[in-house]
């Protein structure tokens, strides 16, 4: 067992395909995405879209979100989240996609055995694919192993 961390961007204006949240591992540990949340914050009519989850490298800039420890007393968090970044992560394996419905939270919440497992130096990506322009919020939860 690990320590558990969340980081949550929300008003994120998202015009264009491609990644919108990225967490980035710089250490030797292996990292666990536990939960995915994705919403949107502007739109009231019903629109379908596609949620893209996603390891590899690279990814770059975009703006520093802040990680918030879920346990009591752990180290601060290895993996740094950024969001809106300029590059995409490029996908090694783990690429999951999923439709979903604007008008509903996605939720990304699988069985232990179906988690997105991030090795040393990977880096994860959270991208949309839509049609217009979007105000959206997400929320990820992972957890670094000791």
């Amino acid at each position: 067992m690990g320590f558990i961390y969340q980081t949550t961007a929300t008003n994120l204006s998202v015009t264009d395909t491609g990644d919108f949240v990225q967490l980035r591992n710089s250490s030797t540990l292996s990292v666990v995405i536990h939960e995915v949340r994705v919403w949107q914050e502007s739109d009231t009519t019903l629109a379908m879209n596609t949620v893209r989850l996603h390891r590899g490298t690279g990814g770059a800039a975009g703006s520093a979100m802040t990680e918030r420890e879920l346990n009591q007393g752990g180290p601060a968090a290895v993996v740094t989240g950024f969001s809106l970044p300029t590059t995409d992560v490029g996908t090694l394996t783990g690429d999951m996609q999923s439709g979903w419905n604007i008008l509903q939270e996605f939720l990304y919440l699988p069985i232990p055995e179906d988690r997105i497992i991030l090795a040393a130096s990977d880096h994860f990506g959270v991208s949309l694919r839509v049609a217009d322009t979007l105000t959206i919020g997400c929320s990820v939860i992972w957890e670094e192993m000791v």
